[in-house]
């Protein structure tokens, strides 16, 4: 039986094509790997003609496998079908993705004419013309059905202005978005005066798989087949969500049919409400529509999980990350929901860059993929680092930055063709990689596994509050990850962390003794960014923790309505406030008139300073910033920061310090962060340096006082009278 290491680091192993003839250089480069003290290699096989499917990739995948185990390090293999499934639904149309894309325009005595831009990069054709709505001269929309209309189609390419029908006359120039392919529809509508259509075409890709249908899963069970005698340790799927476009909505044939079975009704006939309106109904189908796209994930992956459990071992390696291109592209694609996801793993995952991200972005992973371990119940995480241009510089501060979150090191570029990224052990900085892998071991095997972080609040994942909202509400998509990016960042120059919660553990949580505790974890504060729409089991909660003097704060949009009931909230809300009753239609009416607003295809902003001129009550509190400015209210345990992202005043207008947290005096710039159980007196204090600075600080700790003076960063045991320096860097000291 083989003896592995027992590192939990993590290296990916990108297949060559060089080497599915001469297995010589991946067996230099798992050579390395071992040396440097990795524990797991992760192999990848992508961008060759060749596929998990054919025979030489699994024999060379095989050699890799059976090379990695007599070096001591178990090995999986990343079966994300981006890189294979087209070969299948080539041979297989059934169980094509297929993108709902629509088109609006005049109608004029019954006839319309619209082109709509193919969408997808492999060859697309049109299904089926989904549906057609169209509206009558008073506005209201009617639902036409195939025996209504009749329309021709065709199509063409085009870069310049083409023809096309108008509201205000009958032939207007319209300007494609550039070079594109288009389907022109020549329609007429039999009877009726209507004066607008729209129209929604199912466009099928040869590219993407629906994942829900029965051609796919049983080739997803074959491929695991294929390899069962290789000698693995588990699989991977590096972001499973592809396929989504912020022009159209993921489906399919079999998806389609499943939506039926589950929620009663035909989407086809609601597809407007995908788009358009805020009534009841409305909300109801988004919120039925995203749920549905998150379950076809969630089953496809369960069920290719559960099967390599079995066929590689209950413990076998399952990740990885369900984080693919951003909260509004994870939305479309069906995967935002990474609590619900993350259950199928065997460790919490996310995924972020160094070089081509803000660093805002890089802490709001870190905190999440914390989140997603806490509350996962999972014993360990890891976050995809990566880098186009590495330095030395970026590896120590961001391997040091993980030990705050608790988070091992994963990265994919072992290789000599690695995505245009750096290709190790032969580019120069591989020193810096096995160093940091090796640092962050240490720190593994060091810390004791019974202490867990501490957390001071939790903070509401909403993406169900945000999807609920019509089209038009997609840019608040874009500020709400902003906030929650300048949240976390916050939170880290502060040294003052929280947890994220799930709508689910939110829902089941326990509101006692004043405090709220969500899956196994207390709180005496929790927050609420753009919480425009709640369910009423959350809402309810929140009348709990109210009642209970737990701190709520909210961001941004008000709370208006429920989701799931047919019940406005605002009312309840401004008292809670104790401000003068505002919706969330009337906060969005006032931003657009003030500020341009990101578009869904638009990337998130640094910062977003809009305010909302709130009216407060008599007895209520104004929340200022630093230039007198009101940015919130507060009565009692209740605060609304109205505008959409606070930033530094968040953790400035705190009600209160972070409790049980040890005072401590900076005349530097680290950051900390305790590790704690609740049944010793014993803790753990992680310090560590910023990027480009040095540790400098002084503690006031449990009845103890102590310096950490030079290097970067240490790891510290303090109990009532005693400090000890358990790990850090060379030039770390600690001072009594």
């Amino acid at each position: 039986m083989t003896q592995f290491k027992d590192s939990k680091q993590t290296m990916g192993l990108f297949l060559t094509p060089d080497w599915l003839h001469d297995y010589s250089d991946m067996e230099e480069a798992l050579v390395e790997a071992a040396k440097g003290g990795f524990g797991i290699i992760i192999g990848f096989a992508r961008h060759m003609r060749q596929t998990v499917l054919d025979a030489e990739v699994r024999a060379a995948i095989k050699h890799a496998a059976e090379t990695s185990h007599e070096l001591g390090m178990k090995f999986a293999l990343d079966m994300d079908w981006c890189h294979w499934a087209n070969i299948s639904v080539e041979r297989e149309p059934e169980m094509a993705l297929w993108q709902l894309v629509s088109e609006g325009g005049a109608c004029h005595n019954g006839q319309f004419e619209l082109c709509v831009k193919y969408e997808g990069k492999a060859p697309v054709v049109v299904e089926e013309i989904s549906a057609v709505f169209a509206w009558d001269a008073e506005g209201k929309v009617h639902v036409l059905s195939p025996d209504d209309y009749e329309c021709d189609q065709s199509s063409f390419a085009s870069d310049f202005a083409w023809p096309s029908l108008d509201d205000d006359q009958a032939v207007s120039l319209h300007k494609p978005r550039g070079m594109g392919y288009y389907c022109k529809l020549n329609g007429r509508i039999k009877a009726g005066n209507y004066t607008r259509v729209r129209v929604y075409l199912a466009m099928r890709s040869s590219k993407y798989p629906d994942v829900s249908s029965p051609e796919y899963l049983r080739v997803q069970s074959d491929l695991l087949s294929f390899y069962n005698d290789v000698p693995m340790d588990g699989v991977g799927w590096d972001e499973p969500g592809k396929g989504g476009s912020m022009r159209g909505h993921k489906a399919g044939k079999s998806f389609l049919a499943k939506f039926q079975e589950k929620y009663g009704y035909d989407l086809r006939e609601r597809l407007l409400d995908l788009d358009v309106g805020e009534s009841h109904t409305a909300v109801q189908t988004r919120r039925d529509y995203y749920a549905a796209l998150v379950e076809m994930n969630f089953q496809a992956q369960n069920a290719f999980n559960q099967q390599a459990r079995a066929q590689y071992g209950e413990d076998a390696f399952l990740g990885t990350h369900h984080t693919y291109s951003g909260m509004p592209m994870d939305i479309r694609c069906g995967v935002m929901d990474y609590f619900k996801l993350g259950e199928v793993l065997s460790a919490a995952f996310t995924d972020t860059g160094w070089d081509v991200t803000r660093h805002a972005e890089t802490v709001y992973n870190y905190t999440l993929v914390d989140s997603l371990r806490k509350e996962l119940g999972k014993p360990l995480s890891y976050v995809n680092d990566w880098s186009k241009k590495p330095r030395t510089v970026w590896y120590d501060y961001y391997t040091r930055l993980k030990m705050l979150y608790r988070i091992e090191w994963f990265m994919i570029f072992l290789g000599r063709h690695c995505e245009n990224f750096p290709t190790f052990p032969w580019d120069p900085y591989w020193k810096d990689v096995t160093r940091n892998a090796e640092q962050l071991e240490s720190f593994r095997e060091t810390l004791p596994s019974d202490l867990s972080v501490h957390s001071e609040m939790a903070v509401w994942f909403s993406w169900e509050s945000q999807v609920c909202h019509e089209r038009s509400w997609g840019h608040y998509v874009r500020l709400w990850v902003t906030c929650n990016y300048n949240l976390a960042e916050q939170g880290l120059e502060h040294s003052r962390f929280f947890d994220y919660v799930s709508t689910a553990a939110l829902e089941n949580a326990e509101v006692r003794d004043g405090q709220i505790i969500i899956s196994g974890q207390s709180y005496r504060r929790l927050t609420l960014p753009y919480a425009s729409m709640v369910s009423a089991a959350i809402w309810d909660k929140l009348k709990a923790c109210r009642e209970a003097g737990i701190e709520l704060i909210f961001i941004g949009p008000p709370p208006s309505r429920l989701w799931d009931k047919e019940v406005p909230i605002d009312q309840d809300f401004a008292e809670w406030a104790g401000v003068k009753r505002v919706n969330a239609a009337e906060y969005d009416a006032v931003l657009k008139s003030q500020r341009p607003v990101p578009s869904m295809t638009d990337w998130e902003p640094d910062k977003a300073d809009f305010r909302f001129p709130v009216t407060a009550e008599s007895g209520t509190e104004c929340l200022k910033d630093i230039e007198g400015d009101t940015i919130g209210v507060r009565r009692k345990n209740v605060t609304w920061f109205s505008n959409l992202d606070p930033r530094e005043n968040f953790y400035k207008h705190l009600a209160s310090c972070a409790e049980g947290v040890p005072a401590v005096t900076h005349y530097g710039k680290a950051y900390y962060r305790w590790y704690a159980s609740s049944d010793s007196e014993t803790a753990v204090l992680v310090c560590i340096a910023p990027m480009y600075a040095v540790l400098h600080e002084s503690f006031d700790a449990k009845e103890s006082r102590f310096r950490l003076e030079g290097g970067t960063w240490g790891m510290l045991q303090v109990n009532r009278s005693d400090v000890t320096l358990l790990l850090g860097d060379s030039g770390t000291q600690l001072l009594s």
